[in-house]
């Protein structure tokens, strides 16, 4: 079973402000929508957050081609 984290374990997991991660769930189409057990307590899927922190780590280590006239 998946664990289920609150904005303010999601932030602390990722080390972001928490109103950088509700800047990402608003502004980043491939960030995680929250899921909502009950009204006003958004919680994400811990296995959702970890795979898009991968997918950022991963797109962060492809090379990058170099830059023309250089």
């Amino acid at each position: 079973m998946d664990d289920y984290l609150s904005p303010a374990a999601v932030a602390a997991k990722l080390c972001l402000h928490r109103a950088t991660l509700y800047k990402l769930r608003d502004t980043d189409p491939t960030f995680p929508k929250p899921i909502f057990i009950m009204p006003s307590k958004p919680r994400f899927v811990g296995s959702e957050i970890e795979a898009w922190a991968q997918s950022k780590r991963e797109a962060h280590d492809e090379p990058r081609p170099a830059a023309a006239g250089a």
